[in-house]
């Protein structure tokens, strides 16, 4: 039984990363596995932390809230890190893959895409109302998409939610696409008709926040 995913933030020399994703189980001891960045697996294990190879990287231990603390491998030393409780976030890594499964697909061959799509933004992207954080939109995000996944209505999420002033619906051609945010194009040629997915932030391609896209035709 899943308990808790957890987010390790600090130096992870071993993994080369600055965030270790992990996720505990419960059990008659505390076990959990997660991947960094970069893509070296981790395990904990009785409250060790491993590399790939096995090799002991960091130490757990249980504070008197409950909540677990770590300390990493650091050169000759630890660095101390307080993993962030991340209970309930489970839409968020459902977000993640879904973007990520998007992005790693071939793009379709057609004249032209039209699509509807539902603008998350924050504070600071240059959108006129939007508040918030980043990590704000990225929430709101996946609790959406997970609505839309359940079967309610995109349109209806659309008029509720959308930081977005522009037209009900986009149609793109390869030349118009040209002057829209990369990620938006990107993302519309990758879909199916009447599938839905999602553009993740990015500060280059997509820096007006995440857009939820539905492919109309």
């Amino acid at each position: 039984m899943k308990l808790r995913e957890l987010v390790v933030f600090g130096a992870c020399a071993f993994a080369g990363s600055a965030a270790v994703h992990m996720v505990f189980f419960g059990g008659d001891s505390t076990q959990a596995e997660g991947e960094a960045d970069k893509g070296t697996v981790v395990k904990a294990n009785r409250f060790e932390l491993l590399d790939k190879g096995g090799k002991v990287r960091g130490h757990f231990s249980m504070g008197e809230n409950g909540q677990p603390n770590l300390w990493l491998a650091d050169n000759n030393g630890y660095d101390y890190v307080q993993l962030q409780d991340l209970t309930g976030m489970e839409p968020i890594g459902e977000l993640r893959k879904a973007i990520k499964e998007v992005a790693d697909r071939k793009e379709l061959e057609a004249d032209r895409v039209v699509v509807s799509h539902i603008l998350i933004s924050f504070a600071g992207a240059g959108v006129p109302g939007a508040k918030g954080s980043l990590q704000d939109a990225e929430k709101l995000t996946a609790e959406i998409y997970k609505r839309l996944n359940a079967g309610e209505d995109f349109e209806t999420l659309r008029k509720q939610y959308t930081n977005d002033t522009g037209p009900k619906t986009y149609t793109m051609t390869s030349q118009s696409r040209k002057g829209m945010v990369a990620a938006f194009g990107d993302t519309g040629w990758r879909l199916k008709v009447n599938e839905t997915g999602v553009a993740g932030y990015d500060n280059k391609k997509s820096p007006y926040g995440f857009h939820i896209i539905k492919r109309l035709e």
